[in-house]
C-alpha cells in the first residue's frame, strides 16, 4: 500500500503542474477538468493514508515519494490528458499489487480502482483521440 500512496502522492503533484502550465483554445473547460483531477486525487491520497495509518503504515515522505515528476512547461490539453491518462493506469496497476490489508480495505480500493479505470479507458481515450 506504501507504493500506492507515494504514486498518488507523485500523480496529485504532476496534475496541479498540468493544471498550472495548460494552454490553448479549450483551457476554461480543460483548466477546470485537471483541477477536478488533482482534488479527486488529493481526496483519494486523504482517504487512503488514514486508512494505511489504522493499518500501522506510515504516509511516505515526499523526498520517498517524488520519483517520476514530469518537467514543469506549458502543454496543451491533449498533451496533458495523455499524461494524467498514464498516471491513472499507473494507478490502476498499482492497486492490483495490493494484497495484504483486510477485505473491506480492498473493496474500498476497488472503488478507487473503478473511478480511475472509468476515466482512463472511456473519458480520456476520448479526450485524446484524434
Amino acid at each position: 500500500m506504501i507504493d500506492l500512496l507515494k504514486l498518488l502522492k507523485v500523480c496529485n503533484h504532476n496534475i496541479q503542474v498540468l493544471h498550472r502550465n495548460l494552454i490553448g483554445e479549450g483551457w476554461f473547460a480543460d483548466h477546470s477538468q485537471l483541477g477536478e483531477y488533482y482534488d479527486k486525487v488529493q481526496e483519494i491520497f486523504d482517504d487512503l493514508c488514514e486508512i494505511a495509518n489504522g493499518l500501522g503504515i506510515k504516509e511516505p515522505t515526499m523526498e520517498e515519494s517524488f520519483k517520476g515528476e514530469i518537467e514543469i512547461k506549458d502543454r496543451y490539453c491533449k498533451e496533458s490528458y495523455t499524461l494524467v491518462r498514464k498516471m491513472f493506469e499507473e494507478i490502476i496497476v498499482e492497486i492490483n499489487r495490493i494484497k495484504d490489508v483486510p477485505t473491506d480495505v480492498i473493496n474500498k480500493l476497488q472503488e478507487y480502482q473503478y473511478y480511475f479505470r472509468k476515466e482512463t479507458d472511456f473519458k480520456l481515450s476520448r479526450a485524446v483521440k484524434d
